[in-house]
């Protein structure tokens, strides 16, 4: 979807895929219930009617909604996940495991045009209004440096082989060939970073680079937002890390348009702001206002 979507054999490709320990054992992340959803045999974890855990339930309820001042400009960077170029197509069907799942091919179909009209052209809103406000913009997408993939997280490779077959010519998000969506318009001095895995934090040095940089606060773009995403799992380790963290939900996507917002509730961010209010609160910040 922005994170290499394409279609075929009329069946979804998507470069995200469920790591199989998103929290269950003990459900630390406070799910009742997540269920698989199968993209051209990679799996991908979707909140189905989750139930916060107590103790989770009334931290969700505490966050801090409401869009914040500007001092959360200070020591902040932008950090966009997964939005690569991909090739927009028309979903005619869905496999029967996502239909088992509660997909449809509508909700799919909104998925993707989610991602292509809206959250795309927000996502650039964002990161010109990042650039604005001079933060450090850190642009993660998939690649990996070896052809055969050998250095792709265990569990989305052995994902990939089990559904594409054991040629990773055919699927290998090469980071020699791999780069974010031009629309972007990622700018020399901006750090682009290779992940292998889904949560950046394990699979590339964007902990590193917010460290150095002395990052406190992050404002998070892309996907997916679902538990098992690539969104959500970053998200979720940088608030694990003592990052403050706000999310410009309609410069998000997730596999289904239906299960877009739920997955950044999961996580939970401290701030969930539209792109209005993002850059409202850019232009206050400015003109010096608190």
């Amino acid at each position: 979807m922005g994170c290499f979507l394409t279609w075929r054999k009329m069946r979804p490709i998507i470069w995200e895929g469920n790591v199989e320990d998103v929290g269950l054992g003990g459900k630390p992340m406070g799910f009742e219930e997540l269920s698989r959803r199968e993209f051209g045999g990679l799996m991908i974890s979707t909140l189905c009617g989750a139930v916060l855990q107590p103790g989770l339930k009334e931290m969700a309820a505490a966050l801090k909604h409401e869009v914040p001042d500007t001092s959360f400009f200070s020591n902040c960077a932008f950090v966009c996940i997964d939005i690569q170029e991909g090739q927009r197509s028309k979903v005619t069907s869905i496999s029967k495991e996502w239909e088992a799942s509660g997909y449809t091919v509508a909700d799919c179909q909104a998925a993707v045009d989610f991602c292509y009209d809206v959250a795309m052209p927000n996502a650039r809103k964002i990161a010109d209004g990042c650039r604005g406000l001079e933060l450090p913009m850190v642009f993660v997408h998939w690649g990996c440096l070896f052809k055969d993939g050998m250095d792709l997280e265990p569990r989305v490779r052995r994902a990939f082989v089990a559904g594409e077959g054991n040629n990773p010519a055919k699927w290998t998000p090469l980071a020699s060939t791999t780069r974010p969506a031009a629309l972007l318009g990622v700018r020399e001095g901006e750090y682009v970073l290779s992940k292998t895995g889904q949560d950046a934090f394990c699979s590339c040095n964007i902990g590193f680079v917010l460290e150095n940089l002395g990052i406190k606060n992050i404002v998070f773009v892309g996907g997916h937002t679902n538990p098992g995403g690539c969104l959500g799992q970053t998200a979720r380790s940088a608030r694990a890390r003592g990052y403050e963290i706000l999310c410009v939900e309609d410069a998000t996507f997730d596999a289904g348009e239906s299960t877009r917002k739920k997955g950044i509730e999961s996580v939970p961010f401290d701030y969930v702001i539209t792109t209005e209010q993002f850059l409202k609160l850019k232009e206050q910040a400015n003109a010096g206002e608190e």
